[in-house]
């Protein structure tokens, strides 16, 4: 069974994560991005506070679901021909950061669930 500290670390991570999504919002993306991504953002950070007080289920994979979409909003940056080298290893950053939530905040939601009751 994975230990609490890492679910914490993975909680973390996800918080920073949801933090950067509202303080970049907007930087050379279109409008629908920039509201979708301040909207998963804040869903995150809400999500945060059950899953980090009481290890809730349902805001476990609140968290998961908001930071996989933040991460396909953010895929699109890795693939535009035009952008920055800096702007598209920020993306790659990125986008591996949510792998590493989604992989550990997942893998914690499964070894409860194989848990015996």
């Amino acid at each position: 069974m994975i230990k609490q500290g890492m679910l914490r670390t993975g909680l973390v991570l996800a918080a920073l994560l949801a933090v950067s999504d509202i303080a970049t919002a907007g930087l050379g993306v279109p409008l629908w991005v920039t509201i979708a991504s301040i909207v998963v953002g804040l869903v995150t950070l809400a999500a945060l506070v059950p899953a980090w007080r009481q290890t809730h289920h349902t805001a476990l994979r609140v968290v998961l679901a908001s930071r996989i979409v933040s991460g396909l909003l953010a895929a699109p940056g890795l693939f535009i021909g035009d952008t920055v080298a800096q702007v598209t290893s920020a993306v790659a950053v990125v986008a591996l950061s949510v792998v590493a939530v989604v992989l550990i905040v997942a893998s914690h939601a499964v070894s409860r669930a194989a848990a015996p009751a």
